[in-house]
C-alpha cells in the first residue's frame, strides 16, 4: 500500500473489508496423510518374544512397498482374526513357545484370512502353526517361512521373503 493510500481512510477501510470477505482458506491435507489414507494395510501378528530381526526385516520391506502396519496382539484380541481390509497377514516368529492365547490367535487369524482369500506369510516357528491352521499336513524346517496364498510355498532365504512381501503388496485388500 502506498503512502497516499494509507492516508485515505476509505481505501484502508475497503481493503480491510475485502480481507474479511474472502473465502476462508481450507488447509490442505499433507501428502503423508493422503498417502497413508490410500496405502494398503498389512496385518502383523505380534507375539511375545518375537524375533526382532525378522520383524525389522518385514518393517523395512513394508516401507519399501508403501504398506501400512495393522498390528494384531493376542492380549487385545476382539473377535476372530483380522476384520479390517488388508492385503496380507504376516505372523512373526518367536523365541518363546506360544501361549495358548497366541496359538489360538494364530489359528483363528489364518483361518479367517484364508476364508477371505488373504495371503498369509508365517515366519520361522509360526510357519508350522500356520500350516496346521490352514488344514495342511506337515511342517517346515526351523528358520524357514511359508507363504500361504493360491498355493503354498516354503521360503528359505531373505530374498524369497522379500519377494513374498512384494507379491503381497500387489494383492487387492480384502
Amino acid at each position: 500500500m502506498s503512502t497516499a493510500d494509507a492516508a485515505d481512510p476509505s481505501i484502508r477501510a475497503r481493503k480491510g473489508i475485502a480481507a474479511l470477505t474472502r473465502a476462508p482458506a481450507i488447509p490442505r491435507r499433507n501428502q503423508r496423510e493422503i498417502s497413508q489414507a490410500n496405502a494398503k494395510r498389512l496385518a502383523i501378528v505380534l507375539r511375545r518374544g518375537m524375533k526382532q530381526s525378522e520383524f525389522r526385516h518385514v518393517e523395512s520391506q513394508m516401507d519399501m512397498h508403501s504398506l501400512i502396519s495393522l498390528p494384531v496382539l493376542a492380549a487385545q484380541r476382539r473377535g476372530a482374526g483380522v476384520e479390517a481390509p488388508v492385503c496380507g497377514v504376516v505372523i512373526t516368529g518367536g523365541d518363546m513357545m506360544p501361549s495358548p492365547a497366541e496359538r489360538e490367535l494364530i489359528q483363528d487369524t489364518v483361518r479367517h484370512a484364508r476364508e477371505r482369500g488373504v495371503a498369509v506369510l508365517a515366519l520361522s516357528d509360526a510357519a508350522t502353526l500356520a500350516l496346521e491352521a490352514a488344514g495342511m499336513v506337515g511342517g517346515v524346517a526351523a528358520g524357514h517361512a511359508v507363504l500361504i496364498a493360491d498355493d503354498v510355498r516354503v521360503l528359505s532365504t531373505r530374498r524369497e521373503i522379500e519377494d513374498a512381501i512384494k507379491q503381497i503388496s500387489k494383492l487387492p485388500m480384502r
